[in-house]
């Protein structure tokens, strides 16, 4: 089971990491758009 376990962490740390990656980007277009806008 421990090998189970370590798994789902993997996958909860990539999924939290994927998570944080895309809110930057996102971000940073929105910013880069409004830049270009102004």
């Amino acid at each position: 089971m421990a090998v189970v376990k370590r798994g789902a962490t993997v996958v909860h740390a990539l999924l939290s990491t994927a998570e944080t990656y895309i809110k930057v980007k996102v971000t940073v277009a929105a910013k880069v758009r409004l830049a270009k806008v102004t």
